[in-house]
C-alpha cells in the first residue's frame, strides 16, 4: 500500500494508554523508605501500648480491656504489612535500608508475640468493675460515653485501613477523590463523635468503675485518628486542586474543538458526497489525532479522577475514536476504487466528445464534458490525499484526456463560442456589489488593464463551510463562505468576443466577513472556446 494511505495506519486507541498500569518497580527508593519507617513508627507506639497492657499478666486481659489491646495490635499490624511491602522494593544498599529493615523485622516478631499471648485461651475474665461506684448519673454518662465511643472506634478503625491500603500509591493523585472525600466525611464524624465521648468522660472520676478501658480505647482512637487526618487532610486539598473546574478554564473550548474534530471524521459518506471536505479531512488525519491526543493528555487527571468534566472528555474521546477509526477503514477502502471511477469519468467524457465532433455538437463542450472532468478533479484531489503514487499515475491518463479533447473541442471552436449562452445571473444577496468589486480587484492581479463588459453570479447564495484546518503548525477554525462571480471581460484580440473569468469570492466569517477574490484560472492559461462569449449576447 502506498504511503497516502498510511495517514490512517498509526491509529493505535488511545484510551489503552489512559488505563495502563503505571511502573510496577518504585523508582524512589528514598520515598519508600521514608513512608516505611512512618507507618513502623506507628506501628510501635501501638505495640508499645500493648506490651504496657500486658506486663506483669500471667493471661490475656479479658473484657473491654482485652477487646481493646486486641484492636491496638491489629492497627499496629495494619501499619507493619504495607510497610513491609514498601521495604521489599527498596535495595540493601540505600542508605538506612538495613536498620529499617532490622526494626521492621523487631516489630513484626514482636506484634507476633503478643498476638499469641492475647489469643491464649486459659485467662480469667477481667472485672470491669473494679473501682470507685458510680451513681447513677455518673452511670448514665459512662453508658452514653460507651455508645458514641463505638462510633469513634468503626470510623477509626475504617480509616487505619483505608490508610494503610492507600500509603503505598506512589502517585497519590491518581487515588480516587470520591474515595478520599468519602474519608474525610469520616474524619470528621469520627472527631464528631470523639468530641462526644471526651465531654462524657471529663465528668467522671479516673478511677470510676470501668472508666480506665474506655479511656485507653479513646486515647487509641484519637490516635489513630489524628494519624488518618495527617494523611487524608492534606491529599485532598491536593485532590481538590488537581480536580477543580475552576483549574481547567480551557475545559468547554477544548471540548468543543474535539467535538468539532470529531465531526469532520463523522460522515464517511463526505468520501463519496463532499470529496472537497473529505480531502481535507484526510490530510490532516495525523494532526486532528495528535490535537486529539494532547486534549486528552492536558485532562487526563481528571479522566483518571472520573470527575463530571473528565467523564465529559472521556466520552468525547471514546467518540471520536470510534468515528476516526470508521472513517479510516473507509477511506482506505475508497483509495482502493478510486482510479476506475476516475477513468470511467473520464471514458464517458470522451465518449461525449467523440459524439459531439462526429454529429456537430457542440454544446457537448458546454455540459456534459466538462461536467465529466470536474467529476474526475474532485476524485483527483481526494486520491492524492489518500495514495500519492496512485494519484500520480491518475493524473497523468486524465491529463492526457484532457489534451485529447481539448484538440477536438478546437475543431469545433467556432460553433461551440457560437453556441455558448449567457451564464445565469441568480444571486441578489444585499453584499452582491461588495463581491463584484472584489472580484474585479482579485482579477486586476492578473490583468491590471481590462474592459469590463458585464458580471454573472449563477449561484443564488453563498455556499458555507466550517471546520478546523491545521497550518502553521497549528489547528485553525475556519469559517468561510464562497460565491463564484464570472466576470466578463473584453478579448483584447477579438472585439466581438468577450472571456468569461471565474473569481471565487471568500468571505471569513472569522475576520468581519472580510472578502478577497481568487481567480478560477491564471491569465496565462489557454482560453478554451467554451470560456468565449458572443459580446452582442451580453444585456
Amino acid at each position: 500500500m502506498s504511503h497516502g494511505v498510511l495517514r490512517f495506519a498509526f491509529l493505535a486507541l488511545f484510551s489503552a494508554m489512559l488505563t495502563a498500569p503505571g511502573p510496577s518497580v518504585h523508582a524512589d527508593a528514598g520515598a519508600d523508605l521514608q513512608k516505611a519507617e512512618s507507618l513502623m513508627k506507628r506501628a510501635e507506639v501501638n505495640l508499645q501500648s500493648v506490651e504496657s497492657g500486658v506486663r506483669g499478666r500471667t493471661s490475656p486481659p479479658r473484657g473491654s480491656a482485652g477487646k481493646l489491646l486486641a484492636q491496638r495490635l491489629a492497627q499496629a499490624k495494619g501499619d507493619l504489612d504495607p510497610a513491609g511491602q514498601l521495604l521489599a522494593n527498596v535495595p540493601d544498599a540505600t542508605e538506612g535500608a538495613a536498620a529499617a529493615k532490622q526494626r521492621h523485622a523487631d516489630a513484626v516478631a514482636l506484634h507476633d508475640g503478643l498476638y499469641a499471648f492475647l489469643t491464649g485461651e486459659n485467662a480469667p475474665a477481667t472485672d470491669d468493675s473494679a473501682g470507685t461506684k458510680l451513681d447513677y448519673k455518673q452511670e448514665k454518662l459512662l453508658k452514653d460515653a460507651r455508645f458514641y465511643m463505638n462510633e469513634v472506634q468503626q470510623k477509626a478503625d475504617g480509616l487505619t485501613a483505608l490508610h494503610a491500603q492507600l500509603l503505598p500509591i506512589e502517585d497519590q493523585t491518581t487515588i480516587n477523590h470520591k474515595v478520599v472525600f468519602t474519608a474525610m466525611n469520616d474524619l470528621a464524624r469520627a472527631k464528631d463523635r470523639a468530641a462526644l465521648v471526651k465531654e462524657r468522660l471529663d465528668q467522671l472520676p479516673a478511677d470510676g468503675a470501668g472508666v480506665a478501658p474506655v479511656v485507653q480505647q479513646y486515647n487509641a482512637a484519637v490516635e489513630a485518628i489524628n494519624g488518618a487526618d495527617s494523611f487524608f487532610t492534606p491529599l485532598a486539598e491536593k485532590l481538590h486542586t488537581l480536580t477543580a473546574p475552576a483549574n481547567y478554564p480551557d475545559f468547554e473550548a477544548d471540548y468543543k474543538r474535539l467535538a468539532e474534530l470529531g465531526g469532520m471524521y463523522s460522515r464517511p459518506e463526505n468520501l463519496e458526497q463532499n470529496r472537497v471536505e473529505a480531502a481535507i479531512a484526510v490530510r490532516q488525519s495525523n494532526a486532528a489525532y495528535q490535537e486529539m491526543a494532547r486534549i486528552v493528555a492536558k485532562y487526563k487527571p481528571i479522566i483518571d479522577q472520573q470527575t463530571d468534566q473528565g467523564d465529559r472528555m472521556a466520552g468525547q474521546m471514546k467518540w471520536f475514536l470510534d468515528k476516526y477509526q470508521a472513517y479510516a477503514q473507509a477511506a482506505q477502502a475508497t483509495a482502493t476504487t478510486l482510479p476506475g471511477q476516475i477513468r470511467a469519468d473520464v471514458a464517458e467524457a470522451q465518449q461525449y466528445a467523440d459524439q459531439a465532433v462526429a454529429e456537430q455538437k457542440p454544446m457537448f463542450f458546454q455540459g456534459g464534458i466538462p461536467q465529466r472532468f470536474g467529476w474526475a478533479d474532485e476524485k483527483l484531489a481526494l486520491l492524492e490525499a489518500l495514495d500519492a503514487d496512485a494519484h500520480a499515475a491518475m493524473t497523468a491518463e486524465v491529463q492526457a484526456a484532457k489534451d485529447r479533447i481539448n484538440e477536438q473541442e478546437r475543431s469545433l471552436a467556432t460553433a461551440i463560442i457560437e453556441s455558448n449562452p449567457l451564464p445565469p445571473d441568480n444571486f441578489q444577496g444585499p453584499d452582491r456589489d461588495a463581491a463584484i468589486a472584489i472580484a474585479v480587484d482579485g482579477w486586476k492581479g492578473q490583468q491590471p488593464e481590462f474592459e469590463l463588459l458585464g458580471v454573472r453570479v449563477p449561484s443564488q447564495a453563498w455556499e458555507r463551510s466550517t471546520r478546523w484546518e491545521w497550518f502553521a503548525d497549528a489547528f485553525h477554525h475556519v469559517d468561510v463562505s464562497t460565491l463564484q462571480v464570472q466576470l466578463l471581460v473584453a478579448d483584447e484580440s477579438n472585439p466581438e468576443l468577450a472571456i468569461i473569468r471565474p473569481v471565487n469570492v471568500k468571505k471569513d466569517h472569522n475576520k468581519g466577513d472580510t472578502m478577497i477574490g481568487v481567480p478560477l484560472w491564471s491569465i496565462e492559461d489557454d482560453v478554451q472556446p467554451r470560456s468565449y462569449l458572443k459580446r452582442d449576447k451580453i444585456r
